[in-house]
């Protein structure tokens, strides 16, 4: 476990690391209670710790969803280039295969972009996207496909072993190939992204 606490009118920040049964973290009530910013990391830990009942689960974080900015920024740049609608109109699931020791980033990646598309549909309207993940792709690599029921397409690759991304659409008209470099965050930016964003 890692915290810091200095003075009292300053932030508290708590990091409880590997632990074995999330049902313990009770036993530190006082630190989940008072931290501004507790942070897990979901690609290390027991299934019982992100299931525990956080009394203060606004203020935590995980290191895994931080990890995932620079692909974040990456998509996000990319898809509001269009129009929301031109987006979810057609879209009738979306795929996700990954590494499976890539499978929290992974989840998270799929979580984004399932709550954006939900965003970019009518606020009145509840329709929800199916999605399907499989964790059973070559090492270091998250993969990402929209499937549409007219002529759009949505594809996106990276290989976080080179950092190479790549991002196959038609969304209007011509079809689209873009390149880029995309990286998981370090330990010291994921944990500055955490505590801070």
């Amino acid at each position: 476990q890692v915290t810091t606490l200095v003075e009292p009118d300053l932030p508290l920040y708590y990091w409880p690391s590997r632990v074995h049964d999330g049902a313990k973290l009770a036993d530190y009530g006082f630190f989940l209670t008072q931290a501004k910013r507790i942070v897990i990391d979901t690609a290390i830990e027991n299934a019982s710790v992100p299931e525990f009942s956080w009394p203060r689960p606004d203020s935590l974080r995980d290191m895994a969803y931080a990890r995932i900015l620079q692909i974040r920024q990456s998509l996000g740049q990319f898809l509001s280039t269009y129009d929301p609608t031109t987006l979810v109109d057609g879209l009738e699931a979306v795929e996700l295969t990954a590494d499976p020791a890539l499978a929290a980033e992974a989840g998270f990646v799929l979580e984004w972009t399932l709550d954006n598309l939900a965003a970019c549909r009518d606020q009145e309207e509840e329709t929800v996207v199916p999605s399907k993940a499989r964790f059973d792709g070559s090492s270091g690599s998250i993969g990402m496909r929209w499937i549409y029921g007219d002529r759009k397409a949505f594809s996106w690759e990276v290989d976080l072993s080179s950092g190479r991304a790549r991002i196959d659409a038609t969304m209007q008209g011509e079809p689209i190939h873009r390149s880029s470099i995309v990286r998981l965050l370090g330990t010291e930016q994921a944990l500055g992204e955490a505590l801070f964003f």
